[in-house]
C-alpha cells in the first residue's frame, strides 16, 4: 500500500527515483508518462514538513505522503473510499457492498426481472466453493486463475493486462476465498469456482448477479458469463 517515506529518504536519490517509477509502474502498468520533474516533485514530498503533503502525475495519480507513508493514489477514487471492510457474501438473496449490490439464486429465472437489464455481471458458481466467501477489495498477494486463461496470476498484474483503468482497480468489489479470488464482476471469474460450461446443473449450482454502483459501473462493461446455456 505504499512504502516508509523516512526509509525512502535515507537512499540515494537515483535508487529513491528508481522506487517512485517503480510505485508508479504498479498504479498504472508503465512508466513512460512519468519524467524526472515528476519524479523530484515526488521525493520533494518526503522532505516536506508538512504533515500530509501531495503532487499530482500524469495519468490521474496522485502521489500522497502522510504519517510516514508514501502512496499513490487515484485522483478520480477521491469521495468514494478504496478500501472498505469485508462483506459476507450471502449464497441467497441481496448482499449490499459500498461497491454494488449482488444476488445470489438457485435458478437464473428467479433472479428478479430489473436485475435482467442494464450493467450487470451474471455468472453460476459452485456454491459448496463459495462457502465462507467475502465481499472485498483487493489486497496484496490476491491471486487469481481465470477461467479462460492460463495458470495463477496476482490480480494486480491481470487488471492490468485486462486495461482495468488505474482509478477503478482499487475499488472493485471482489468474491474471495482467503487470499483467492472467485470472481471479479465485470472481468472475470474464476477456477475451481465458475461451474464448468459443460456441467449439468444439480443442487450446487448459485447464480450470482451483480449490479454496480454509479462510481464504478462506467468503467467497465459488465457482461453476461453465460457459462451454461
Amino acid at each position: 500500500g505504499g512504502v516508509d517515506a523516512v526509509g525512502l529518504s535515507g537512499l540515494a536519490e537515483a535508487l529513491a527515483g528508481r522506487v517512485v517509477r517503480m510505485l508508479y509502474e504498479e498504479k498504472t502498468g508503465t512508466r513512460s508518462d512519468l519524467g524526472q520533474d515528476h519524479v523530484e516533485a515526488v521525493l520533494s514530498l518526503i522532505r516536506s514538513a508538512r504533515s500530509s503533503a501531495r503532487a499530482d502525475l500524469p495519468g490521474g495519480v496522485r502521489a500522497v505522503c502522510a504519517n510516514g507513508v508514501l502512496r499513490m493514489g487515484s485522483r478520480a477514487g477521491e469521495g468514494s473510499p478504496a478500501i472498505w471492510e469485508p462483506v459476507v457474501l450471502q449464497l441467497d438473496g441481496k448482499t449490499r457492498t459500498p461497491g454494488g449490490v449482488f444476488f445470489a439464486a438457485s435458478d437464473r429465472t428467479t433472479l428478479p426481472e430489473e436485475w435482467r437489464e442494464g450493467s450487470l455481471c451474471v455468472c453460476a458458481f459452485s456454491r459448496a466453493a463459495l462457502t465462507g466467501a467475502l465481499v472485498r477489495t483487493r489486497r496484496p498477494g490476491d491471486r487469481i486463475r481465470p477461467s479462460r486463461g492460463a495458470g495463477s496470476r496476482t490480480v494486480k498484474r491481470f487488471l492490468i493486462d485486462r486495461k482495468v483503468p488505474a482509478s477503478t482497480r482499487d475499488r472493485l468489489p471482489l468474491v474471495a476465498i482467503s487470499s483467492e479470488i472467485a470472481w471479479i464482476p465485470g472481468v472475470s471469474a474464476a477456477l475451481p469456482f465458475e461451474w464448468p460450461r459443460d456441467r449439468a446443473a444439480t443442487g450446487d449450482l448459485v447464480w450470482l448477479a451483480f449490479r454496480p454502483d454509479v462510481g464504478i459501473g462506467d468503467a467497465f462493461c459488465c457482461r453476461d458469463a453465460g457459462n451454461i446455456g
